[in-house]
């Protein structure tokens, strides 16, 4: 094992024991955490996924209970397309998963049948809401449930990426970015939302027990894995929990990992909203909230450009960082215009 493996030999050991294994085994780091360290551990001809999450005073959010508390729900719910929970040691934040062997769904074409999958296992999860194990679980992060918290959640998100410290070229250009394009847009959208806020006051209604969904959060297909049969298995719920299903529509749709082609966001979101209890409602507060999470998404590009993002990278072990800089410059390039677009389109449908 190499040094970062040594570090978690032991809890790696306790969680083994949790569940009845005690022997030697095999603890391999994986890349690709941008907020965790992950290994593979093999022990006893078996694969378990060992997961050790990020915790800073900055950023103090229970990553690991939003985790394993959502797929032991799903799991308990016969819902087996997420990772099977083995095992917990919450003090040393570390949990023990299955390990699911296949290829990240992201490094192919995106087709319509990926699309069902996705769509039944969001409409899967939410057919046992109502159970008890449902009602015990948190809040997603940065849950919302009127439109006035959507506004305030972003607002946080602008207010942090004034933080930005120009260290090298990459930085001026994202600094120049965010007052010369990303708050203009910004303040055009917060307009759109005041307009149609004065139109109709009810909008900005706190939504109902019945209106809310279990959400996987940052869902989408960067976090699954097809297995050889096809089918697709989801990964990565540190943020999942209770939501506004307008939330997770809009994140769905524009997840810069995997920006879909209109069509198949369309085909997602028809079928998960036939199923809400008012399907208008949530479909006008989708195309309402659609460039408001456009805009969202570019400050969560941006993270490698503030101070938090260089603790991130020292816990995940991050290098090369000028060329993340790069490529999240990019990307935040891709989600501008998208949110130019979505303002001349969307707003037809208002």
């Amino acid at each position: 094992m190499n040094q970062v493996a040594d570090e978690y030999y032991e809890g790696a050991l306790e969680l083994l024991s949790k569940t009845g294994i005690n022997c030697n085994f095999k603890l391999i780091p994986l890349q690709g955490g941008r907020n965790n360290r992950v290994f593979r551990l093999d022990a006893e001809g078996k694969s378990f996924l060992l997961k050790a999450y990020f915790f800073s005073s900055q950023d103090s959010r229970d990553r690991l209970y939003h985790e394993f508390s959502f797929t032991n729900f799903a799991w308990t719910c016969s819902i087996c397309t997420v990772p099977r929970p083995f095992a917990v040691w919450p003090e040393r934040r570390l949990a023990l998963y299955e390990f699911i062997d296949g290829i990240l769904a992201n490094q192919r074409v995106t087709t319509k049948e990926d699309i069902c999958q996705a769509s039944d296992f969001i409409l899967s999860l939410n057919r046992h809401r109502s159970n008890n194990l449902a009602l015990e679980l948190p809040a997603a992060s940065e849950a919302c449930f009127s439109m006035e918290e959507h506004v305030i959640n972003t607002i946080k998100r602008i207010d942090r990426i004034s933080q930005i410290e120009v260290t090298d070229d990459y930085d001026q250009s994202a600094k120049e970015r965010v007052e010369c394009i990303l708050k203009p847009l910004w303040y055009e959208v917060r307009n759109l939302i005041d307009v149609r806020k004065k139109k109709n006051p009810l909008i900005n209604r706190t939504l109902n027990v019945e209106e809310r969904w279990i959400s996987p959060s940052d869902f989408g297909f960067h976090n699954a894995v097809e297995e050889k049969d096809g089918r697709l298995r989801f990964i990565d719920f540190e943020y999942a929990g209770w939501d506004d299903p307008a939330k997770l529509l809009c994140d769905f749709s524009n997840q810069p990992d995997r920006l879909l082609d209109p069509a198949l966001s369309r085909e997602f979101i028809d079928r998960v909203t036939a199923q809400d209890v008012n399907p208008e409602f949530l479909h006008f507060r989708y195309l309402l909230l659609e460039p408001l999470y456009q805009i969202k998404w570019a400050c969560i590009i941006l993270n490698d450009f503030l101070p938090f993002g260089n603790q991130r990278r020292k816990f995940t072990n991050s290098e090369k960082v000028k060329a993340q800089k790069r490529v999240q410059l990019d990307k935040l390039n891709v989600m501008l215009d998208r949110v130019k677009n979505t303002i001349r389109s969307n707003i037809y449908y208002l």
